[in-house]
């Protein structure tokens, strides 16, 4: 029997006027980030002494927000941040200021945004060849990913089952739609969806939990 914990409950459809999962799962990384920023820009002693200080505190939240890279250095004296990306193994340091809403430019270490996408501690298949990453966020133990395509539904779903099928990996589905994988490496969820308010775009969620 296996000893992995149940898949995690796929994020409910919202009701029309509200925000779906994805936007909600996109906002909530960018508040997480933007809220240590805050607090570290208005220096919350109290908080910053408790998680092992200030660089302490922003590796952490800049390490959620970039699942793919390796944060070795923060230093808040010089303001500058050392990385390595995980996939290529390159490492650079650069100003702090350089970085947007917490997310490292893959530009700062000689790539382009193609080159430098991963997919975190999930399998590499579960990023799709038409679509583009708009979240990236990984927090003990779990991987999120969120990627929209202009390609339509039926042909992402008809790409995916068609991996699957060649790897040979033993999925199901789950009562709302989403594609669920588990085995001894961790559990993954897989939903495709229409992207709200455009009515031809794709919204493709990942949520990874890694075996303990």
């Amino acid at each position: 029997m296996s000893t992995l914990p149940p898949p995690l409950p796929f994020p409910q459809p919202a009701p029309k006027k509200g925000l779906g999962g994805c936007a909600i799962a996109a906002i909530v990384v960018g508040v997480l980030v933007g809220l240590v920023i805050i607090g570290i820009s208005v220096g919350g002693y109290m908080f910053l002494q408790k998680a092992g200080g200030r660089s302490g505190v922003a590796k952490t939240a800049i390490g959620m927000a970039n699942p793919d890279y390796d944060i070795i250095d923060f230093d808040d004296k010089k303001n500058t941040i050392t990385v390595r990306h995980k996939k290529t193994g390159k490492t650079a340091t650069f100003p702090i200021s350089h970085m947007k809403d917490g997310r490292v430019d893959p530009s700062e270490l000689g790539m382009t945004p193609d080159q430098a996408e991963g997919t975190g501690a999930a399998p590499e298949w579960v990023k799709y060849p038409h679509g583009k990453q708009k979240t990236a966020a990984q927090l003990m133990g779990m991987t999120t990913l969120i990627y929209q395509t202009d390609d339509p539904v039926d042909k992402v779903m008809d790409y995916y089952k068609s991996v699957i099928g060649e790897k040979g990996i033993q999925a199901t589905t789950s009562i709302n739609g989403a594609i669920v994988v588990t085995d001894s490496k961790g559990s993954l969820q897989l939903a495709v969806g229409p992207e709200r308010g455009t009515g031809t775009g794709t919204i493709i969620t990942v949520v990874y939990r890694a075996a303990k």
